[in-house]
């Protein structure tokens, strides 16, 4: 149903990027339960045999989507990253893939919006404030790979690097 949100279809625009007429529907408020306080990150509860299963888990206890999070999302979490830990296992024992499995476990996160298309589906934008905020996260990205392998960024036409060449 692609004109539900949440339902599938094509990722929606930023509110920022929309333009036109709203309507009614998208105008209206949405139901809100109060709770009081902050759900904690409870712990994994295991040693994960495979460092995938831990750094996703890591990656939830400090995404900004976390505060979303309620008790029933955090079991939730534990039990698809348990599965998850297990099918990673068996494939470093010598098991085979299965693509069915690895796709029951990314729409299973995809549930707990892990990533930016399952939060801008169901209209959740993480903004990350602070240093560099603004700079596009693809150009960060290899800047850090250039600075890591020691290479000079690139030199537009008509400067010179600093070795003179």
């Amino acid at each position: 149903m692609p004109s539900v949100p949440g339902r599938g279809g094509r990722v929606p625009k930023r509110p920022e990027q929309r333009s036109g007429h709203r309507t009614k529907g998208e105008l209206q408020e949405w139901s809100r339960v109060e709770a009081s306080g902050p759900v904690e990150a409870p712990p994994l509860g295991w040693e994960p045999r495979h460092f995938l299963v831990a750094d996703l888990y890591r990656a939830a206890v400090d995404s900004a989507q976390a505060v979303y999070f309620e008790p029933s999302d955090w079991a939730t979490l534990r039990l698809i990253l348990f599965q998850a830990d297990a099918y990673l296992a068996g494939l470093e024992a010598g098991g085979r893939l299965s693509s069915t499995m690895l796709e029951t476990i990314t729409r299973a996160l995809g549930s707990l919006l892990f990533t930016e298309s399952d939060r801008r589906r169901v209209r959740v934008e993480v903004a990350r404030t602070g240093a560099g905020a603004s700079e596009d996260a693809s150009v960060t990205a290899l800047a850090g790979y250039r600075k890591a392998l020691g290479l000079e960024p690139p030199t537009r036409r008509g400067e010179h690097s600093e070795s003179g060449e």
